[in-house]
């Protein structure tokens, strides 16, 4: 199934998958996949929201479910502001807003 969700002002494409799980238990996942120009007003959103809150600690997974995003995207989006020094990744593999020593 497919089709457009509105995210935080985001239009994006959704699919469903199914992740691993166990047995007898069901878990209907959706994600949004995003690219271009809702990519960068995600990468927008994701500064803010590490702005608004300094102490902000989180997985690519984390991430992944907090904005609704594909774990690729979230991956990206990340590791594009980690590339930019505003974010750092920590040994535990978290991200976090980069200190101004």
């Amino acid at each position: 199934m497919t089709r457009i969700l509105a995210l935080g002002g985001l239009e994006a494409s959704t699919r469903r998958f199914y992740p691993e799980r166990a047995p007898g238990s069901v878990r209907d996942v959706q994600v949004a996949l995003v690219s271009g120009d809702d990519a960068i007003m995600l990468e927008n959103r994701v500064r803010g929201e590490f702005m608004e809150m300094p102490g902000l600690r989180l997985t690519p997974a984390q991430a992944s479910r907090l904005w609704a995003v594909d774990s690729l995207t979230s991956a990206r989006i990340l590791d594009g502001l980690a590339a930019t020094g505003f974010l750092s990744r920590t040994r535990e593999g978290a991200y976090v807003r980069a200190s101004r020593a």
